[in-house]
Order: C-alpha cells, then sequence, then structure tokens
C-alpha cells in the first residue's frame, strides 16, 4: 500500500511537471508572438505615418523603393560585421525569396493604386483583411492549429482592424457617389497578395538563415521596383528628389525595417503562430491613430476607440 501511494505521488508530480512545462512553452510562445507582432505594428504604423511628407514629394513608388533599399542597406552593413560567412545559397533558394519580393512588391502597389483610385471608406477595409486571408491560409492550406481562447483572440484583434481602418460617416456618403468599384479590383488584389505573402514568407525563413533572407528580399524588391519605374516613368528621373526627404525616408526605413525585422524573427523561432504575429503585425492602425492624436491633434473617434479595444482584448484573450 506504502508503495501504491509512493507511486502515485510520483505519478501525479510527473503530471504536474508536464503541465508546468507545456505552459510556460505555451506562455514563452505567446510572448515571442506578441513582440514580433507589435514590432511589425510599431513599425508599419510609424513608417506609415511618416511616410506621407515623403510621398506628398517624391510619390508613392520612390519612397517605396527609397525604404526597402535602404532598410536592406541596413540590414547588410550590419550582418557583414557580424557574420563571418553568409549561408549556402542555392538556385531554388533564389527563386522562391525573389518569388516572395514579388508578391511583396505587387501587393503595396496595388495597395498604393487602390488608394489612388478608390474611395478610401472602401478600398481601405478591403485591403485590410489581407490579414483575415492569412489566417484562412494558414489554417486551412498550412493546417495550423488554433485553441478556442486563441481563434477568438485572432478574430477579436482583425475585428479591430476592420473597425480602424474603416470610416463609417464616409462610407455612408459613398455610397451616393458614381464609380463605386473604382479600386476595388486593386483592393481585392492586395488583399490576396499580401494575405498569402505572411504565411507563405513564415514557412520560408522557418528553417533559413532568417537575416540573410530578409536582407534579400528587401534588396530583390527594391530592384524590383526600380525596374517597374523605369518601364512605367520612361523620361524621370529615379533618383531625383530623395534629397529633400533624406531624414523622414531614413525614418520610415528605419521602422520598416523593424517591422520586417520584428515578424520574421517571430517567425522563424516559433511554430503554429503564423495568424496571432500577423494578425498584430497588421493592426498598424492603432499607433497611427495614437500618433495622430499626440502629433496632429487629431480627435479619437468613438469607432476607432471600439477597434482599439476590440484589438487590445484580442491579444489579452490569446495569451489565455
Amino acid at each position: 500500500m506504502g508503495k501504491l501511494k509512493i507511486k502515485c505521488a510520483f505519478l501525479i508530480g510527473e503530471a504536474r511537471h508536464w503541465s508546468t512545462l507545456s505552459y510556460n512553452q505555451t506562455m514563452s510562445l505567446f510572448l515571442v508572438a506578441l513582440i514580433a507582432g507589435l514590432s511589425g505594428m510599431l513599425g508599419w504604423g510609424v513608417s506609415d505615418f511618416s511616410a506621407k511628407k515623403a510621398i506628398d514629394k517624391i510619390g508613392e513608388l520612390k519612397t517605396l523603393i527609397g525604404s526597402q533599399i535602404i532598410g536592406g542597406l541596413f540590414l547588410l552593413v550590419f550582418f557583414l560585421l557580424t557574420n563571418p560567412s553568409p549561408p549556402k545559397v542555392t538556385g531554388t533558394l533564389l527563386f522562391y525569396v525573389s518569388a516572395l519580393a514579388l508578391l511583396d512588391g505587387a501587393g503595396y502597389l496595388f495597395l498604393y493604386r487602390a488608394f489612388k483610385k478608390g474611395i478610401m471608406s472602401i478600398v481601405s477595409p478591403i485591403a485590410a483583411s489581407s490579414a483575415g486571408f492569412s489566417v484562412i491560409v494558414a489554417v486551412f492550406l498550412f493546417k495550423e492549429s488554433l485553441s478556442l481562447f486563441g481563434l477568438i483572440g485572432v478574430i477579436l484583434i482583425f475585428l479591430g482592424i476592420l473597425i480602424t481602418s474603416t470610416d463609417l460617416k464616409d462610407l455612408k456618403k459613398s455610397f451616393s457617389r458614381a464609380n463605386l468599384t473604382n479600386g476595388v479590383p486593386e483592393a481585392l488584389a492586395t488583399m490576396v497578395l499580401i494575405g498569402f505573402w505572411f504565411p507563405l514568407w513564415d514557412k520560408f525563413v522557418g528553417n533559413q538563415d532568417w537575416l540573410f533572407w530578409l536582407i534579400m528580399l528587401k534588396l530583390m524588391m527594391g530592384i524590383m521596383l526600380c525596374v517597374y519605374f523605369y518601364l512605367t516613368n520612361k523620361g524621370n528621373n529615379l533618383l531625383s528628389g530623395y534629397k529633400s526627404v533624406t531624414l523622414v525616408l531614413l525614418l520610415i526605413a528605419l521602422f520598416d525595417t523593424l517591422a520586417y525585422l520584428g515578424t520574421t524573427w517571430g517567425y522563424s523561432v516559433t511554430s503554429n503562430t503564423t495568424s496571432l504575429i500577423t494578425v498584430i503585425a497588421n493592426a498598424y492602425s492603432l499607433p497611427i491613430i495614437v500618433l495622430a492624436y499626440f502629433l496632429l491633434n487629431e480627435r479619437i473617434k468613438k469607432q476607432q476607440a471600439l477597434g482599439i479595444v476590440s484589438i487590445i482584448a484580442g491579444i489579452i484573450i490569446s495569451s489565455l
């Protein structure tokens, strides 16, 4: 009887040990995903907020080219100083990262075109739905499993993204306008391209030297966008105008690179967290609203406050 009690006590102790270990592993995965997602949210939020000044002077395409190449060069210098030798590069890996750079760059171009052609209150929520599309791809195509609280959290964050990116007053007015579909095809293309890009990038960097391939991604995207510029802007000088926006472009590149660094690092060191990292990172409208409140004295609307609460609640629930 005494031996039975000892054995039972041992088994209970082992069960508690593995339960605690499992809980700690779950929490550590969540913390990594949270840091990665918040890096993306903050980085893309600040870079998008800062981009308006540069875009007004040199245009969307030049701003995008400059931020990608400068960010890629920053990372390249850091990599060369801290890594004695680059990883093995194969033709297959170069093809994959080139395809991902093309996908990411095309997503940006369609997004800018949607904003230029369409009604913001219509195209912005459609484009913002790329986060939800990424979750669908991760769950159904790559078989990511979400816990009940994880699923609820992701849904709340996604709803918060939609709420903060939709102007209901402008949306009501837009129904009285003609050509409501202007920019919608481009916004849908953005949703699909960026929606696929996040989970595909996650799968690519999972078993690779993620910093090196992030450098390759940004530089390749910058080069592809340069080619696109020369094909579509014949006679225009690509380098003109950059001197007037040097400081703001450095700021944009810094925070855009922070976003890519954080999300890529999170994807590379965790598994089964694609959805959480992606939706948190795509909630960059939150820091934009906060920055506009403090720096531009813009009031936070009730709808925006509701979206912020939904995002924060989703993050908290995801940790349970």
